[in-house]
């Protein structure tokens, strides 16, 4: 049996992760699609278990903290450097700037289909890196 390929979603946006999950569930079986809302709960998730794949969206802003993600990812990177980022996001000015922290910056205004290429492509380009 394949193992399923975990992708972490940290977005403070409900009804965009809630499309996402119900796209991920129908259309990618191989695919553990995880949603977290906080930075706080993020933390915990990367500490006990790396996913994959850790989707961020770059404007975040929580109850909790109000950290937004060009500052998360910065602070994770270091601790975690084998951690594979995705940024999604409807602001491009940031991309120069995490270059050196990320895999993909996509526009979150996608196609459902763009990013499933998108991540097929990705997990199929980890598969040849470990064979």
């Amino acid at each position: 049996m394949n193992k399923k390929f975990h992708i972490l979603h940290l977005d403070d946006t409900l009804d965009f992760t809630k499309k996402m999950e119900a796209y991920f569930t129908a259309k990618m079986a191989d695919i553990f699609y995880e949603i977290v809302f906080t930075t706080d709960d993020a933390d915990k998730k990367l500490h006990n278990k790396l996913p994959d794949l850790f989707i961020v969206d770059l404007m975040l802003h929580d109850e909790h903290d109000a950290t937004p993600g060009v500052e998360y990812i910065k602070k994770i990177k270091p601790e975690y450097p084998d951690l594979k980022i995705m940024v999604l996001s409807d602001r491009t000015e940031f991309k120069d700037e995490l270059d050196n922290y990320i895999e993909f910056y996509e526009d979150k205004a996608f196609r459902p289909s763009d990013l499933q290429n998108k991540i097929s492509q990705f997990i199929e380009n980890i598969n040849n890196k470990t064979l």
